[in-house]
């Protein structure tokens, strides 16, 4: 559209005003002249509404004339606005008496009336508009047994259907029922999650506020006995056998007899999606499943109410073995850690399974147990401690055997060596923004002989894995004037358990579909190719740790740096959780990256809430 068809459109417009038909043109001129001979000021929007979403904008026209409506030019406008930001480029009006802006909601997504006022000499107008489309939504299940508890999930998202994060959400229950927090916080996706305990017969209403917007979800809590009475929480179902689930309802103790109930489970297959309860009160249905992990077993009636258990599906019949060590070279008198997994034919983590470890080595080192029990990653673990006696290259070998079946075994071996070369890591206490999305801290990594000499000229290579990861969310505490850390899970082991990068059978913990925590940082060498550098003269090399912001605090990683010497392999391993910067966590009006974190805020590592 040209400025003088959009004038001609402005000036259509403040003729339908003057009939009083238009709800996007505000008020000016009237009694009082101000100075130079203004007599009226209009403020036209474009539109009567701004949708809250980020980037939305709408245009203001300040129309100015004298006391014969002649327009005025070279009159300068001083706009303002109560709420939201304007952008005024020219504040003169130009030959047709118009000053234009621009008027965006300023990064606050409330809806809210914004009133846009001109200033001309004296006289003003001005125009409101509405900024709209955010929404609050609560959601969960509409009935719950006494003392059984459920997740309820809070959205708070913009016109557009993007979540809004960091913003402080409360919760309350009408009737009286147990929550875990009455105060939430919006992650990334804008969602926060409660959990509920139905503490509190009968009909319930539980409400969330949030930017001026309220959401509610009727709750009716019964006084009936729903429960999964077989299996019980935390039992273990072995795989590819029948596992019997029984749902037990009764009311006053009376048994509820031809009621249908719903089943379902987040892994294995249900003998049938829905069942009647018997004379007992009992309705029953059997689950089996050809994969290892949790699984959330939930039974529901017609009326909404609903319970779970969680149990494990476990693998028992171990078919391999693959035993590794870490380091593979150590000096005299240090430590490795060995690690035996277990798997079965299908390549399910095998639980359980108890595992004997051997060692064969002359120079008198000696392993800190002889034996250990897979956990739920199909692990199990015992320390080698080297002698103050160096071994030949390979010398020192460590068998894991399975006890059940001693045909399956495997070996590995270590070289404890006089240590030609030292490697040290170490950082600072700076961390770097490169973007608004990444943090980055630099990490010096040094080679040095063995009178503490740099030395010049050693290639090492360098690599980060993430070894755990947490749950849980940061909460703003006033006494401390910081953002202080929640941890509702963890520390919740890495899901590649063989390091390959790939989600093997049995991997999947908490069957998301996806390793978590994966590899979440990187490292770049300041001065090489990728993770990989030459020291220099002062046998340095930096390297930088990037990672996305949301994760920090949430993962812990391995920096590990490695070189060799003559085919002795030398390595320096550091632990530590992504930092977060402080200056990210001292401001009470600005929630921190990750204020929830990326893999949710339950108290289980067995899901994805």
């Amino acid at each position: 559209m040209t400025k003088f068809s959009y004038l001609a459109t402005l000036l259509m417009a403040l003729a339908l005003a003057a009939c009083g038909d238009s709800t996007i043109t505000g008020s000016g001129g009237g009694g009082a002249i101000g100075g130079a001979g203004v007599a009226g000021v209009n403020v036209l929007a474009s539109s009567p509404t701004l949708p809250s979403t980020s980037g939305q904008t709408l245009s203001i026209s300040v129309i100015v004339r004298d006391a014969n409506n002649v327009a005025m030019e070279g009159v300068t406008v001083i706009l303002s606005t109560d709420s939201g930001t304007l952008t005024v480029p020219e504040p003169v009006t130009d030959a047709s008496g118009i000053v234009f802006a621009s008027l965006t909601a300023g990064g606050d997504p409330t809806n809210r009336a914004v009133t846009v006022t001109a200033d001309a000499n004296g006289v003003l107008g001005s125009v409101t508009v509405n900024v709209i489309g955010t929404t609050l939504s609560l959601s969960g299940p509409t009935a719950l047994p006494q003392g059984d508890s459920a997740i309820f999930t809070v959205v708070l998202a913009d016109s557009s259907g993007i979540g809004i994060a960091g913003q402080t959400v409360d919760v309350s229950s009408s009737n009286g029922n147990t929550l875990a927090a009455s105060s939430l916080t919006t992650d990334n996706a804008g969602q926060a999650q409660v959990d509920v305990t139905a503490s509190a017969p009968g009909l319930d209403t539980l409400t969330a506020t949030a930017l001026g917007l309220t959401a509610t979800q009727d709750m009716n809590v019964s006084d009936d006995s729903f429960a999964l009475t077989a299996p019980l929480a935390s039992d273990e179902i072995v795989l590819n056998t029948i596992a019997q689930i029984d749902l037990t309802w009764t009311i006053a103790g009376v048994p509820q007899a031809g009621q249908l109930i719903s089943f379902g489970s987040t892994r294995g297959t249900l003998s049938a999606l829905v069942a009647a309860t018997n004379a007992a009160g009992i309705a029953t249905v059997t689950i089996t499943s050809t994969n290892a992990g949790p699984a959330v077993i939930t039974a529901t009636n017609a009326a909404g109410t609903s319970t779970s258990v969680q149990v494990e599906f476990v693998a028992d019949t171990p078919d391999s073995i693959d035993v590794q060590a870490n380091p593979f070279t150590l000096g005299p008198g240090e430590q490795s850690a060995i690690t035996a997994v277990v798997r079965d034919a299908a390549n399910n983590l095998v639980k359980n399974a108890v595992v004997l470890f051997d060692l064969q080595d002359v120079t008198g080192g000696q392993l800190s147990a002889p034996s250990a029990v897979t956990d739920s990653q199909g692990r199990a673990q015992t320390f080698y401690t080297a002698s103050s006696t160096t071994s030949a290259n390979g010398g020192v070998v460590i068998t894991g055997t399975v006890q059940s079946n001693p045909l399956i075994n495997n070996s590995v071996a270590l070289t404890v060596a006089k240590r030609e070369l030292f490697i040290s890591i170490g950082t600072g206490n700076s961390i770097f923004e490169p973007n608004t999305a990444q943090y980055r801290v630099e990490f010096a990594i040094q080679v040095s002989d063995s009178q503490g000499n740099g030395v010049e000229g050693v290639a090492v290579q360098t690599g980060i894995l993430s070894n755990n990861y947490y749950k849980g969310f940061w909460f703003y505490d006033a006494l401390a004037s910081a953002w202080v850390q929640n941890l509702t899970a963890g520390p919740c082991a890495d899901e590649d358990v063989n390091r390959n990068g790939v989600l093997d059978a049995g991997e999947d913990f908490n069957n998301s579909g996806r390793i978590e925590a994966g590899n979440i940082a990187t490292v770049v060498a300041q001065n090489g190719s990728g993770g990989n550098f030459v020291t220099d003269a002062a046998g340095f090399g930096i390297v930088d740790v990037i990672y996305a912001q949301d994760h920090a605090r949430w993962v812990e990683v391995t920096l590990e740096a490695t070189t060799s010497v003559q085919g002795t392999e030398f390595a320096k391993a550091s632990n530590f959780v992504l930092p977060i910067n402080g200056d990210d966590v001292d401001s009470e009006n600005e929630a921190p990256p990750g204020v929830i974190s990326p893999f949710g805020s339950s108290a289980s590592c067995a899901d994805t809430l």
